[in-house]
């Protein structure tokens, strides 16, 4: 098995998903449609702290090739 040594500062970069890099955040709307009840949520409607959305091709902290969601 071959292990690639990825940097931490190139690892945050990935995760901050602000590629390119910037110097500030940039702004990002979020919207949730569910066609079945044909409902549209915003970030208005959603009460803060209630809410956690996550994005990832793996369960692992760190890439492991075979380990990936198909």
């Amino acid at each position: 098995m071959i292990i690639l040594e990825i940097s931490e500062e190139l690892k945050q970069l990935y995760r901050d998903d602000w590629l390119p890099k910037r110097e500030t955040v940039l702004e990002k709307e979020l919207f949730l449609f569910f066609p079945e009840l044909q409902l549209t949520l915003s970030e208005n409607s959603i009460e803060a702290g209630s809410f956690k959305l996550t994005e990832s091709i793996c369960e692992e902290n760190d890439l492991v090739f075979g380990g990936c969601y198909s």
